[in-house]
């Protein structure tokens, strides 16, 4: 049996601010192929979380639907979690109203959990979304494979950065022969005593990134009898081509004249001064404040602020 890899997909039709080109042709163009090679070998999709980029996107939904909908008929199965971006401040009752549990409910996507799903006799599948805690296998006989998102990367990323080593993680839970991870736009692999963990890195380039002036999207392709990994490029053009950096180079500009003047003059101010926008994003600085509460505030008001924050139908 063979298995397609795949980490963080963002699927969307929103154009990002480093892009020079359509982001939603490049998104389905690339998630297409993927489908292609499924229906062409007969191999099911597992996909590491952050399905969507946002928890509704009504146009991209039904599109995404219709195209899912022509591959399950050619016998495509789809096996993902949830992340950060699939659903509404880490909240469980809102998932089923979500664009990934909508998918979910509509039988396109098949949502992974604590409990094993099994794939064939011998290979059980476990699912970690977001902020979940890893479960154990049940059986320690069978091949078991963990699909989960989490920050997990060979380093830290930025100063502080709280993550989980890759091998270090690979080590700790033995029982996984296969270990899948998501959340970090950071592609790797490691095999360590014949067991393996990779991150696909994002299957599009939406950030003009240094990491993603140099990253090729890709996946991998798992043979679970001969337990190796291939990797399969996706179709995408260079990314001088796709990228821009500009805004980054204004930003690195504006904090280079910020340092020099201090505290004189934020950066707040500034664009107040010269009639920018000020980007202002009440959701995420009371989901950021929550987090940076740790256990403080539990999981029942967590879900009433979530319910209260809930976006109109068609807005994000």
């Amino acid at each position: 049996m063979k298995l397609i890899l795949l980490s963080d997909t963002h699927i969307t039709m929103k154009t990002s601010i480093g892009r020079t080109d359509d982001v939603g042709k490049a998104v389905f163009t690339k998630f297409e192929f993927i489908l292609k090679y499924s229906a062409k070998h007969n191999i099911p999709i597992l996909q590491a979380a952050d399905f969507f980029h946002s928890p509704r996107e009504w146009n991209t939904l039904f599109r995404i639907m219709n195209l899912l909908k022509k591959y399950k008929d050619k016998g495509v199965k789809i096996y993902s979690i949830f992340g950060e971006h699939d659903m509404y401040l880490y909240a469980d009752v809102k998932k089923s109203a979500t664009s990934l549990g909508i998918l979910q409910r509509a039988d396109l996507v098949t949502i992974l959990n604590k409990n094993p799903t099994p794939l064939s006799e011998t290979i059980d599948v476990y699912g970690c979304s977001s902020q979940e805690s890893v479960p154990v296998p049940k059986d320690a006989k069978k091949i078991n494979i963990l699909v989960i998102h989490a920050p997990i990367y060979d380093k830290p990323l930025f100063p502080q950065h709280q993550y989980y080593s890759s091998r270090r993680f690979l080590k700790k839970h033995k029982k996984y022969k296969l270990i899948l991870a998501g959340d970090i736009h950071r592609k790797f692999q490691h095999t360590i005593g014949g067991r393996h963990i990779v991150n696909t890195g994002p299957m599009v380039r939406r950030e003009a990134s240094k990491y993603n002036l140099q990253h090729v999207p890709m996946f991998f392709v798992y043979n679970v009898k001969r337990n190796i990994l291939k990797e399969i490029l996706l179709p995408c053009r260079p990314s001088e081509e796709v990228l821009n950096r500009d805004h980054i180079d204004q930003k690195d500009r504006d904090d280079d004249i910020a340092a020099n003047f201090g505290d004189t003059m934020p950066k707040f101010v500034k664009l107040l001064k010269d009639g920018g926008s000020t980007n202002i994003n009440l959701k995420l600085n009371i989901k950021n404040y929550i987090d940076s509460c740790g256990g403080i505030i539990n999981g029942e008001v967590k879900q009433i602020i979530s319910k209260e924050m809930e976006d109109e139908p068609g807005r994000d």
